[in-house]
């Protein structure tokens, strides 16, 4: 019996800087993060994180430190405020979004090159949302690269179940008004449009500990290291706000609060799940000293002295946490990461021992898998 690891990573715009100091440091201490986790797992700007932090043939395709220069300085071009786009009004709405994707696009392509979904070695899994279909999408590398044939054991590649890896990171990067949805197609080239991922899991470690459940059942243990992106703190003051309009809470912040909201949940969830070892590393943002301003939580604020106020406030946080985080570095460094296939095995010899004496109910199927009455 072994532990599944998972490292997940919430969305969160330029506050994404916090997370990367976050892998920095614990890659300075115990190399690449992809050779210490089973899972990668991402939203909006952690979907870039992750995927570029991931095994593409034989390495990342960005160390953590390099990844971290890349914040300071490409995320104030991405949200250039001097360069809004101009906004059409129809009907007392904005009628256009907030930004042109064109330098986030600049950005992502740089980062993942040409590299396709199938081509990443580790099992990444990136969260955005289909907003033609209605419905929650989960893109995992181990399926793009193909399933194992159940006839003769040979994998099988499925066309449409692999795009282009910048295509990933940009529908979960297409957050609402911030940026319009992003067009993908797959490779057989059926298109979709995404947004952000963050509309359903801002906080992807429940999605990720679902599907870890899904392969492996309750076999093993789980490790869930999960890197946030700052809580943000400000009050909508009710009293002294007058304008509930659609544009109202559009500027009060609306998309942010739906966002966060679902975060907070997760993250209390987590705390209640069995077998689990769940590692929450996320950084409050309020003022602390009243001499010294605070981040600004605005996930859009790419400016300079934004990012290095975010950069400051991630450091003080590993500091004051530095016990904490050097036992949790020791644990990666005397404890090589488990055989996938080993645990896969034991997991399924396991599941077919508990079959063996279930209580009939449990074959019993569903609701959503009954057959759909006659007309």
């Amino acid at each position: 019996m072994g532990t599944i690891r998972i490292l997940t990573g919430d969305g969160g715009g330029g506050r994404g800087k916090i997370s990367t100091r976050i892998y920095r440091d614990i890659e300075k201490d115990i190399g690449p993060l992809h050779k210490h986790f089973h899972f990668m797992v991402g939203t909006s700007a952690n979907a870039l994180n992750m995927a570029v932090l991931s095994d593409v043939g034989g390495g990342a395709l960005m160390s953590a430190e390099r990844l971290d220069d890349v914040y300071t300085k490409r995320v104030p071009d991405i949200f250039d405020r001097s360069v809004l786009r101009a906004a059409r009004t129809v009907n007392g709405l904005v009628g256009d979004s907030k930004y042109d994707p064109q330098n986030l696009q600049s950005v992502v392509h740089d980062a993942c090159n040409d590299t396709m979904l199938s081509e990443v070695q580790s099992r990444l899994m990136v969260t955005a949302y289909d907003i033609q279909n209605r419905k929650p999408v989960v893109f995992k590398s181990w399926e793009a690269a193909g399933m194992t044939s159940p006839l003769d054991g040979r994998l099988v590649y499925d066309a449409s179940k692999d795009f282009m890896l910048s295509d990933v990171v940009m529908s979960s990067a297409a957050a609402p008004t911030y940026f319009p949805p992003h067009r993908i197609r797959s490779m057989d080239g059926e298109l979709y449009h995404m947004i952000d991922g963050s509309v359903w899991a801002n906080n992807p470690a429940q999605v990720a500990l679902a599907e870890a459940r899904r392969i492996f059942g309750d076999t093993h243990d789980f490790l869930i290291v999960s890197v946030g992106t700052g809580e943000t703190e400000r009050q909508i003051n009710a009293d002294k706000n007058s304008d509930w309009s659609t544009t109202g809470w559009l500027k009060n912040g609306l998309v942010s609060l739906l966002m966060d909201t679902p975060t907070s949940a997760t993250d209390q969830q987590m705390r209640q799940e069995h077998n689990v070892s769940y590692h929450r590393l996320q950084i409050d943002l309020r003022r602390h000293a009243p001499n010294k301003p605070a981040p600004n939580d605005d996930m859009d604020d790419g400016s300079p002295e934004n990012i290095a106020r975010l950069e400051e406030r991630a450091d003080e946080f590993l500091h004051k946490n530095r016990d904490y985080m050097a036992k949790l570095k020791m644990y990666f460094n005397y404890n090589a990461l488990p055989n996938y296939q080993s645990l896969l095995e034991e997991s399924i010899e396991a599941a077919e021992k508990r079959a063996n004496n279930r209580d009939p109910i449990m074959s019993l199927p569903t609701h959503d898998q009954f057959m759909p009455a006659a007309p």
